[in-house]
């Protein structure tokens, strides 16, 4: 043997090990669990603007005084309803609207049941028997913040493409005789 003493060995301390670690984890951590739940997120704001977007429309059509006839002054709620909505859902990115179909639902006050009508009236709104509400159904894709290209999943709404969406909201009628026109 040499005549040199033996070194006595140290132990390592952990640290240096966990500044390795972090980077992989904290990317762990970012793109599985946060990256997901922003991508939620923004789905779900994007959704409450489709919804916002066909309260907004059901709004508009109740206040008008006609359903189908209008003229550039007093527009016709088929006409307000599709303008609103679709100024509400442009308001935001990743709202396409679709389309935006409005219908007279008619509840009749004795027995409680509805019908839908999807154009005007044929005869004059008759309060004393019936109560008259807009419906407004708006269609809308809307779209993942950001869209993952993965070909083992296959086609996945909300991830891969944009998701499909109905919203209906209705609203009571403001000017009921202006419903068969």
């Amino acid at each position: 043997m040499s005549g040199r003493p033996m070194a006595k060995s140290k132990a390592r301390t952990k640290r240096g090990v966990y500044m390795v670690e972090a980077p992989i984890a904290m990317w762990l951590v970012f793109v599985f669990l946060l990256m997901p739940f922003v991508i939620m997120g923004s789905l779900a704001l994007r959704t409450a603007f489709l919804y916002s977007a066909a309260k907004d429309g059901a709004h508009a059509a109740a206040r008008a005084k006609t359903y189908s006839l209008g003229t550039a002054e007093r527009p016709a709620a088929v006409v307000e309803a599709k303008e609103s909505a679709e100024r509400t859902g442009h308001s935001f990115t990743g709202v396409e609207i679709v389309s935006v179909d409005t219908k007279i639902v008619e509840t009749n006050l004795a027995s409680g049941t509805e019908s839908f009508v999807a154009g005007p009236l044929a005869q004059p709104a008759d309060v004393s028997k019936n109560l008259y509400q807009l419906q407004v159904t708006v269609q809308a894709n809307v779209e993942p913040l950001i869209r993952y290209q993965l070909p083992f999943f296959g086609d996945v709404p909300g991830l891969t493409s944009a998701m499909k969406l109905t919203a209906v909201a209705s609203e009571m009628v403001e000017n009921p005789d202006g419903l068969n026109k």
